[in-house]
This record gives structure tokens, sequence and C-alpha cells, in this order.
């Protein structure tokens, strides 16, 4: 064989070689390429908890996301709460955010912001405005007290309490037409029990010090006439006051029923039954 007909063969050599390894390289970024397209053709929901879902978002609601999941798109919906979801990232590269995370101040890794209650994350100021009913088997009249405080997440209030009650005395049972009104100053703790976002059913406890002020007409028979003797109000003293309250918290509105009892003096207490219903004031979250 002559010496130029090997050189020939090996520039064709060469060049086939070649060729197929450009084709090598370009088949390898094809499939590459593809399978980046496919990995981010998905919506992914980080949760707060830094965890990931591939899934096809359907629904952004009010509280809660519906989505499918990538591998199963004919199957069941699923449902997760905003509150749980730091943000979506939608397949065409937009993106919701629906909670704040804070840089981590050791190595400036992101970190999600904890959760501090399962709906309230927030310390707030808040009070209340109710409306009660007093009674004992004797005695009934209305209430009225205010509070201010502060609401702990979802699972505590601690605030001031001050109000009136009045109750009435009937002649008929108890020979007294009577009033004696309190004005209590108590410290009240309120420990809540969260079932959803929004319902809260409560223990209410408060203890402090109470006014009272009475008056009482006296009824006497003589000779077949009824004479009445007239006592004007007066203050009778400063006692220690103890309330317990169970009650459900709905958003604003709450209603509840508890026991009330006011030391007398002299070993003797005022035991009274109570109905309240109330509006929570400030922010809910």
């Amino acid at each position: 064989m002559r010496l130029c007909d090997v050189q020939q063969f090996y520039v064709i050599l060469s060049t086939v070689l070649t060729s197929l390894k450009m084709k090598k390289t370009f088949i390898f970024l094809f499939l590459f390429l593809c399978s980046f397209i496919v990995a981010q053709a998905q919506d992914v929901i980080v949760l707060m908890d830094a965890s990931e879902i591939q899934a096809k978002v359907t629904t952004v609601g009010t509280d809660e996301i519906t989505y499918k999941r990538w591998e199963s798109q004919n199957g069941p919906d699923y449902k997760v709460a905003k509150n749980d979801v730091f943000f979506i990232h939608y397949m065409d590269g937009s993106k919701d955010v629906f909670n704040s995370k804070l840089l981590g101040s050791g190595q400036g890794e992101n970190t999600a912001t904890p959760l501090k209650g399962k709906y309230i994350h927030n310390i707030l100021l808040n009070g209340y405005l109710e409306l009660g009913v007093p009674f004992t088997a004797t005695a009934v009249g209305p209430g009225f007290s205010g509070t201010i405080g502060v609401r702990f997440y979802d699972y505590a209030f601690v605030g001031f309490n001050a109000g009136i009650d009045a109750l009435f005395t009937s002649y008929a049972l108890t020979g007294v037409q009577g009033c004696m009104i309190s004005v209590p100053l108590m410290f009240n703790f309120r420990a809540y029990y969260p079932i959803n976002d929004g319902l809260y059913p409560f223990f209410d406890f408060s203890a402090g010090l109470n006014n009272i002020f009475s008056s009482a007409y006296y009824y006497t028979q003589e000779e077949e006439s009824i004479v009445s003797h007239n006592k004007r109000m007066s203050y009778d003293g400063l006692a220690t006051r103890i309330k317990i309250l169970f009650g459900i918290e709905y958003k604003r509105l709450e209603a509840g029923f508890g026991y009330d009892c006011i030391p007398l003096g002299g070993g003797n207490a005022m035991h009274l039954g109570f109905f309240k219903i109330g509006m929570r004031l400030g922010k809910l979250k």
C-alpha cells in the first residue's frame, strides 16, 4: 500500500471519529436539557418546615391550597393550609409567597420563621367587652365588664378586668326588696384550646378585689298593714372575689357560663352563677 493511501485513510478515520464524538456530546446535552425541562415542568409547594411537594396546583383558596400529586395527576385532590406553606414555585417560573422567612444569623442560610401558635403566630394586644347575668336562688341582675390585656398566640390571655354587677332581691322570695351593687377590679387569665382557625373553647379565671354597695327595703306586718323601713344605699366595704368561667370564643364573639364567689365577711360568702356574652376587640391575628 502506498504512503499516500495510508495518509488518506487516517484523515478519513479521524474525521469519522471526531463526528461521532460530537454526536455523542450533542446527544448527551440534548438528554440533559430534556431531563431538566421535565424536572421543571411541575409546581413545587415548599412548606414552612422546608419540605417540598411535587404537585400540580389546582386551586389557591382563602385558607387552603388544593393540589394533585405530580406522579398521580388523575388521583384524588389533596389540601394543605396556607399557614403551613412558605411559597409555591410554579412550572412557568412564577412564585406565590404566603409566609416570611428570616435569614439565619449563623451562616446566612434561610430558615423558616418559627410558628408560635397553630393559627395565631403573634403576641396581640386584645380586649373584651362583656354583658352578663349574675344570679342566685333569690336574686338576679345585669352585669357589665371590660378587660384589656395580651393574647399569647393560640393559647393564653392575661389581662386586667373591671366592671359593675347589680343583684336585685324580691320581697316575695325573701321578705326583703333590695339591691346590691358590686364593682370588681381583678386580674384575668384565660387558657384556650384551638379547634380550628376561629373556634376556641376556653377556661377563664379571675381574682381580685370587690367593692360592695347595697340598699334594702325591709317589710314588717303590723296590725294587718305592711310597714316599709328604708335603708339607703351604703358602702359595705372591700372584699376579695373569685370568678371561674367556661366558654367558647368564635372569631370576635364569645359566650359562657361560670361560678362567682363574693366573701361578705364574718365567714359568710355569696355564691353566684352567671351567664355571659361578649366581643373581642383588637387584631384577630
